[in-house]
């Protein structure tokens, strides 16, 4: 959604209908939990684990392997009291990314990025937009999740443009998690969108960049 306010247009049933049925929210402690793991890095805390593995796999490193690293993803599942699944599915899908699928028209840099934490960053604000629509959350606090959210996302990226790949990367991944098969299609989407956030005049992002300028007054 290219915009910056918290009102929506959308009847409230509706909201109240995708909060539930995307992202199993139906009340004001839900949605703030949802906040705080996207927050925390919901889909890039297992990205950040997995990357450095694949990595070393595709580079060929000594003593790394699939075998060796699901063995690893496995054990780090078992002291968290997790499903190794989550993890080796995790391993396995950012593996076919990065050896099967291929680029396409709107990825921003070559390189794969470290982290894809603004693709949590930029999920939040539908989240608490919507909850507020709902009644979830007041206006002071989803301004106080919003203002923590661009504090992160600030700490993290320099620009829009490295933000919008990370955006990109992620909702990609996230695709392939479930489905390898139309992961480069959700990527496309994606660019599509980012591309317009960088280059349509009346986007909020060419507005306001992300980091705020420097101060060159004269003390």
């Amino acid at each position: 959604m290219p915009c910056d306010t918290l009102g929506l247009d959308d009847e409230h049933d509706s909201i109240r209908t995708r909060l539930r049925e995307w992202w199993g929210i139906t009340n004001t402690t839900e949605a703030r939990q949802t906040a705080g793991r996207l927050l925390d890095g919901m889909h890039s805390a297992t990205y950040e684990v997995v990357f450095p593995l694949v990595s070393e796999l595709i580079k060929g490193t000594d003593g790394h392997t699939t075998e060796a690293h699901h063995a690893y993803l496995s054990l780090r599942a078992l002291s968290r009291n997790e499903p190794s699944c989550a993890w080796i599915s995790a391993h396995q899908a950012l593996h076919q990314l990065r050896t099967v699928a291929q680029p396409f028209s709107g990825y921003t840099t070559p390189s794969w990025p470290t982290h894809i934490r603004a693709w949590d960053f930029a999920r939040l604000p539908f989240v608490v937009r919507t909850a507020h629509h709902v009644g979830y959350l007041d206006t002071n606090e989803s301004w106080s999740i919003l203002h923590a959210n661009l504090s992160a996302a600030r700490s993290y990226y320099p620009n829009w443009r490295q933000f919008g790949q990370g955006v990109i990367i992620g909702r990609t991944y996230w695709r392939a998690l479930t489905d390898i098969g139309d992961a480069r299609d959700y990527g496309k989407e994606a660019a599509r969108a980012v591309t317009a956030l960088l280059v349509r005049p009346d986007s909020p992002w060419r507005r306001l960049p992300l980091q705020p300028p420097a101060d060159t007054a004269s003390p």
